[in-house]
C-alpha cells in the first residue's frame, strides 16, 4: 500500500463517530499519518490536490456504497493487522476531477501491503 501511495495526500474514511481508527503499528510501518475524512467532506478533500487522492477503508457494503458514489476507483486490498482486512481506492484530484473526460488512473488488484 506505502508504495502505491508514495507520498501522495491519504485519509481514511469515517462513517460513524464510533469508528476503528487503523492500527497503529499499521501507520508506523506506513510512516504516515492518516487523518479521517467524512463523506461529506471527500469532495472538498478531492479538490484540494492536483494529483490521485487515496482513501482507506474496511471494506464492507457501507464503504465500498459512499467512495463508488463518490467515484472513487479501488485499487488493491490489504490486512491492516493481519486481522481487518482494508481496501484501498484512488481518484485523480483537482477541481476537474469528475468532469467528462477527465482520465483517471487504471486499476489493479492485488491483495499484499
Amino acid at each position: 500500500m506505502a508504495e502505491r501511495v508514495g507520498s501522495g495526500p491519504l485519509r481514511y474514511l469515517r462513517l460513524s463517530r464510533v469508528h476503528l481508527k487503523p492500527n497503529e503499528e499499521f501507520l508506523f510501518h506506513a510512516r504516515r499519518i492518516v487523518p479521517a475524512v467524512e463523506p461529506d467532506a471527500l469532495d472538498v478533500y478531492v479538490e484540494r490536490y492536483d494529483q490521485p487522492v487515496y482513501v482507506m477503508a474496511r471494506i464492507d457494503e457501507r464503504h465500498d456504497y459512499v467512495l463508488r458514489q463518490m467515484q472513487f476507483k479501488p485499487l488493491l486490498d490489504f490486512f491492516e493487522d493481519r486481522r481487518d482486512l482494508f481496501r484501498l481506492w484512488m481518484r485523480m484530484g483537482g477541481a476537474s476531477a469528475g468532469e467528462p473526460g477527465h482520465e483517471s488512473l487504471g486499476t489493479s488488484r492485488v491483495t499484499d501491503a
